[in-house]
């Protein structure tokens, strides 16, 4: 968790990236990218999300094998402020 509830500190949180160079890659698949991304993938064929409480690839693996189209996923954290930002014009 970022020490403070801005986008820089987020995004500048080093444990994030930690998080993802360690995570472990499940049986029978395979990273898209050798280093941590800003954002998620979007494909066609995406089937649906679950919010995790925690950066588990193990659970993401278990719920793409249950779906018969399921050959992929992302695992990310991201962002939820704690105040909604108001448009300024």
């Amino acid at each position: 968790m970022s020490v403070s509830d801005t986008p820089a500190a987020f995004q500048g949180n080093p444990v994030y990236n930690t998080t993802a160079l360690t995570a472990y890659v499940p049986d029978g698949y395979a990273l898209a990218w050798d280093t941590p991304r800003q954002g998620a993938t979007q494909n066609p064929t995406y089937i649906t999300y679950f919010n995790l409480n925690s950066y588990d690839t193990l659970k993401c693996q278990q719920y793409c094998d249950q779906a018969d189209s399921c050959y992929a996923f992302n695992v990310y954290f991201e962002r939820d402020p704690s105040q909604d930002p108001d448009y300024t014009a």
